[in-house]
């Protein structure tokens, strides 16, 4: 994975700062002008910052707006789950290997209009976690045995500027850094002959809207609307115009200000991207 992504950085700069590659770089000895190479590693470091943003609006768009069978791969509505039903194999199709003792939960969150609220069963004595992030990948909440225990109960995902009253029997999660989010769900399965008692399980684990909260009958919206991630194969500047567009929606935290600047002095005279 970390061969795949200096990889991609690596395309992505020979294509977008061909004039800001430091001569050393290029193997001739010489030290070349400072100027370029800090152009070259303010870029570089820029393109790492923003990879989240383009990774996750990459893998969102493949699970939620692309036709694929939900049988064998992620695809649900936005605030909505999928649920794998299969143990893994050498047909699976989705994550880096098979996996014979878990089975996954996949739901990408829009969280800008009101929190969501996810509902969890008893699992008894099953070993289960639903980990939650926000757009730039970072984890900011954990529902499951180690942090909420086995117990039935009902927990708020909210967007950071968020600030409002909840049912009596929801408790608010650390709020999202962003308004998209992403839980991946972890299950135990304990082999073929759990396959019916971990589907059932898996079944109840529920997403609701806070308007629709407590009206059981409610029909909740499907929306498979998200951004489209710019296509690099056409395009040299597509990852910025992606990191762009998604930082928009998700802006990165205050305290990233100076650094954010920094980048966008840099790429906007290179690029015209980060602007």
């Amino acid at each position: 994975m970390i061969r795949a992504i200096l990889g991609i950085i690596a395309l992505s700069l020979a294509q977008v700062l061909p004039s800001t590659v430091p001569v050393a770089a290029q193997g001739t000895g010489a030290t070349g002008d400072w100027r370029e190479q800090y152009a070259y590693a303010l870029g570089m470091q820029a393109y790492i910052y923003g990879f989240p943003y383009v990774y996750m609006s990459e893998v969102r768009w493949g699970q939620v707006a692309q036709k694929v069978d939900p049988e064998l791969l992620p695809h649900a509505a936005v605030n909505h789950f999928w649920h794998s039903k299969m143990m893994g194999g050498p047909e699976s199709q989705a994550g880096g290997s098979p996996n014979n003792d878990t089975l996954y939960s996949i739901a990408w969150l829009d969280l800008s209009k009101e929190p969501l609220i996810l509902s969890v069963p008893d699992v008894g004595d099953r070993y289960y976690t639903i980990e939650i992030a926000s757009f730039d990948s970072d984890n900011f909440a954990y529902v499951g045995m180690r942090t909420t225990g086995t117990k039935a109960g009902n927990y708020a995902i909210v967007a950071p500027s968020w600030n409002g009253n909840l049912p009596d029997d929801v408790e608010q999660l650390t709020p999202s850094r962003t308004p998209s989010a992403f839980i991946l769900g972890r299950t135990l399965l304990r082999g073929p002959d759990d396959l019916p008692a971990i589907r059932t399980v898996m079944a109840q684990y529920k997403l609701t809207p806070l308007s629709l909260w407590g009206k059981p009958d409610a029909q909740i919206l499907e929306s498979y609307d998200v951004l489209k991630p710019f296509d690099r194969k056409t395009d040299p500047l597509a990852d910025w115009k992606t990191m762009n567009a998604t930082m928009a929606e998700n802006q990165p935290p205050s305290r990233h200000e100076v650094l954010l600047k920094q980048f966008a002095r840099h790429c906007h005279e290179n690029t015209g991207a980060l602007s």
